[in-house]
């Protein structure tokens, strides 16, 4: 086998396309959907082609069809590990495969920084996500969202269509896009509560109980909610290199053997 692409978000899915054009003989992995963090996305509006935006689960669709179109399996599978000896990858994956390939393409997006397990009383963890879009449908809740950036603003506006969010930001602003800021401020079931810090997470009732510090009080302050959702950042999902591939990553990429591509760049 010529390449073996981990990963199936855009790049992933890029990289694929281009491959199958080019009649070099692969593999493409994904354990979970594909689609990649364009899942957790409500409305892309910085991809050429759609003027007036599209969603990430519509634009993934679009992907998934032009896979079809191209006869390009997604192997359902996770690569558990990569190594590299003689100037080939050994592939190994959760189920068992072992493949050889000279190329490897590194599209494996990234992983959510997760909270403190200080922060939490015992099985209140249990409710809180780091992706939006396990609880995209749900309706009538109110859901507390951790973060300031442009994830965390994107879920809340979304979560906001059918339920009150309240969305939680240490610093005096957000840091994320202006017009992200903008939206937020003229929704009516979004509230962003500044200088505002997750001090624990407890269980109540069928939710949970937040206990939060704010600059203005000296005292602390509790709130409930249904759902707790973490944006708090990502890091590169490389888990499954070999220690010896990961500090050679720079000098295989030179020789023009591994490829990392997307978000694990960023």
């Amino acid at each position: 086998m010529d390449a073996v692409i981990v990963g199936t978000g855009p790049a992933g899915i890029a990289a694929a396309l281009q491959l199958r054009r080019s009649g070099v003989d692969f593999s493409l992995f994904e354990p979970k959907a594909v689609g990649g963090l364009l899942l957790n996305a409500h409305l892309v509006e910085n991809y050429p082609g759609f003027p007036r935006g599209i969603s990430g689960p519509d634009l993934v669709q679009r992907f998934v069809q032009q896979l079809e179109r191209w006869e390009i399996p997604v192997v359902r599978d996770r690569v558990d590990k990569v190594e590299c000896e003689d100037k080939l990858f050994q592939v190994t994956t959760r189920d068992g495969r072992e493949l050889v390939c000279k190329y490897l393409v590194v599209a494996s997006g990234t992983v959510p920084r997760k909270l403190p397990l200080s922060l939490f009383q015992e099985g209140a963890e249990d409710k809180v996500m780091y992706d939006v879009f396990p609880i995209r449908d749900i309706r009538g809740r109110h859901v507390g969202i951790v973060g300031a950036g442009d994830a965390a603003l994107d879920y809340g506006l979304q979560l906001a269509q059918h339920n009150h969010v309240t969305i939680f930001c240490r610093d005096g602003r957000p840091c994320c896009l202006p017009l992200l800021s903008e939206r937020a401020e003229e929704s009516s079931r979004l509230n962003v509560r500044f200088d505002t810090e997750l001090v624990s997470v407890e269980r109540a009732n069928n939710g949970l109980l937040l206990r939060l510090d704010t600059a203005k009080d000296s005292q602390s302050q509790a709130l409930e909610v249904d759902l707790l959702l973490a944006a708090v950042g990502r890091s590169p999902a490389l888990g499954f290199l070999d220690t010896l591939v990961e500090s050679r990553r720079e000098g295989l990429a030179k020789e023009g053997r591994l490829y990392p591509v997307g978000d694990v760049n960023n």
